[in-house]
């Protein structure tokens, strides 16, 4: 009984031995043939197909490595030298109001933001660019009296222009959609008057993306939400080229 239980002991050592021998070059050996003929020997080796675009090939991703990405949006509640594009107390014409004896009064100001950006996906996950940002802000000066019927005195306006680098880290990516969050520094310039001065007003620029989503292969929409430079809410749309992910 013991020898019958050695041999098939063995035999099983020898099965398993001859497996792991044999598997590679089975293996090996499909892809290699070789024909002979009056003519010669032919050696012919089959090797699996790697794609050029290497990962960027895998389906169900937004966006491929090497995709250069352009942005086109509008902000709310960006960041300038004045403080926030929100607060109303930035304007000049409410400070012209402080120092006035009560002849003048202001509107709320009307702020716009319109940003573009520019960058490339090094990584499937790691993108980086530069950001310019454009925000204009504009307060009118209106005669206390007679009211309601006020006559408009002046108008005045700021202009900040905002440069700055960014990364973003793509943290989902599945099908069309991304989500990610990103950073950015840089400076900022704002042109102002306030009262009857102009000047230039340099800050540092900044941008703090908590969650962004971005919804589309080539041709996308987007949608951020953070704080900074490029404002506490940005949305608008973008196109990727050279973006070789499967449809």
């Amino acid at each position: 009984m013991d020898v019958a239980m050695r041999s098939l002991s063995f035999t099983k050592f020898l099965t398993i031995l001859l497996l792991v021998v044999a598997l590679p070059v089975v293996a090996k050996a499909q892809y290699r043939y070789t024909f002979r003929d009056s003519l010669g020997v032919y050696k012919v080796e089959f090797t699996p197909h790697k794609s050029p675009m290497g990962d960027a090939q895998r389906m169900g991703i937004p966006v491929s490595v090497g995709a250069h990405e352009i942005r086109l949006g509008l902000a709310y509640s960006a960041y300038t030298p004045l403080g926030y594009t929100t607060d109303a107390r930035w304007t000049p014409a409410w400070d012209f109001c402080q120092v006035d004896d009560g002849s003048y009064t202001s509107s709320n100001p009307r702020w716009y933001t319109i940003g573009v950006e520019g960058g490339r996906w090094f990584k499937e996950w790691l993108y980086f660019g530069g950001a310019a940002v454009w925000s204009g802000g504009f307060d009118n000066l209106y005669e206390a009296y007679p009211y309601p019927k006020r006559s408009r005195v002046y108008t005045y306006m700021s202009h900040n222009i905002t440069l700055m680098p960014i990364v973003r880290f793509a943290w989902l990516r599945r099908g069309i959609v991304q989500l990610y969050s990103g950073v950015g520094l840089g400076l900022s310039l704002s042109f102002t008057e306030r009262v009857e001065d102009r000047y230039v007003l340099p800050d540092v620029a900044f941008d703090a993306t908590f969650v962004g989503i971005s919804v589309g292969r080539d041709l996308f929409g987007y949608l951020d939400i953070g704080a900074g430079s490029r404002g506490v809410i940005s949305f608008g749309v973008g196109y990727r080229f050279n973006n070789k992910t499967k449809k």
